[in-house]
């Protein structure tokens, strides 16, 4: 993230790159695609992650992100169970710190068979000081249309990297599972 006191972006990045090679060698700039950068974000979060189960089915990961030093918090729900559950975020309580999701509260019922990147956050630029703190509620629900607040049509030009996302089938494990009853 770029976080400008203007924006929170993403900054220009510039890298080298060095090949050896006895063909031709291209580089071609594409315009990024949040929704991968969405899927990216979500399993490594959950790869280093605390894992917190809230309901059954449905867990909540928290992954500090790290260089070389603290750089901020992930949040991710997976939903495997067959009933919405509404999860809430509140960050309210963080200083000196930028959210994807323009807000430090967020409320999204996540659907089932799905994943989502509740929020992300990170320090403001040129802080020299920050603190962060983390309040979360669920609520399992009947079964409902999906709803976040602050709508994910809002958040900046992440939107894409807040969609829910299906949680891929893995054929052994679902053999395992058929197998298990």
């Amino acid at each position: 993230l770029c976080n400008t006191q203007a924006q929170v972006g993403v900054a220009p990045r510039q890298y080298s790159f060095m090949a050896f090679s006895n063909h031709k060698v291209a580089v071609t700039k594409r315009p990024t695609d949040y929704l991968l950068l969405g899927q990216a974000t979500a399993l490594g979060c959950m790869a280093g992650a605390r894992k917190r189960a809230i309901a059954p089915g449905c867990t909540v990961y928290t992954s500090k992100m790290s260089l070389q030093e603290e750089a901020g918090l992930t949040v991710v729900a997976e939903n495997a169970s067959s009933a919405f559950v509404e999860v809430q975020v509140d960050m309210s309580d963080c200083s000196e710190m930028v959210s994807t999701r323009g807000s430090f509260i967020v409320q999204d019922t996540v659907a089932p068979g799905t994943r989502q990147v509740l929020i992300v956050v990170a320090p403001r630029h040129m802080a020299t000081k920050y603190a962060m703190s983390m309040g979360l509620n669920y609520n399992a629900m009947s079964p409902g249309p999906a709803g976040h607040f602050p709508p994910i049509e809002e958040s900046l030009y992440l939107t894409r990297m807040h969609e829910p996302m299906q949680i891929p089938v893995d054929p052994s494990r679902a053999m395992q599972d058929s197998m298990a009853f």
